[in-house]
């Protein structure tokens, strides 16, 4: 049994190894924290819920070109799943 959990999760690990890494690499502490800060912002909007996605990606792209960070929009969406993620569980 825990050979197969074992092996289930080495397999899970190879598949989200790769975004992992990049999440490390490219956010740093200040752009979570930045990142974390629009989605709290706007958890208590009256937008729907996409509208609230539509609206975190401007704030959030904006704020990045004005500080002359550039991130991929996929690191980006990831890093807002994890932030409305923890506001979840908070």
């Amino acid at each position: 049994m825990w050979n197969k959990i074992r092996m289930f999760f080495s397999t899970v690990w190879k598949v989200i190894q790769p975004t992992v890494l990049k999440l490390v690499d490219e956010l740093t502490p200040e752009v979570l924290a930045m990142i974390e800060g629009i989605v709290l912002e706007l958890a208590t909007s009256d937008l729907s819920g996409e509208d609230k996605r539509s609206e975190a990606i401007e704030r959030i792209k904006a704020r990045l070109k004005r500080d002359g960070v550039s991130l991929r929009s996929s690191l980006i969406n990831t890093a807002i799943e994890l932030a409305v993620q923890r506001l979840k569980v908070s």
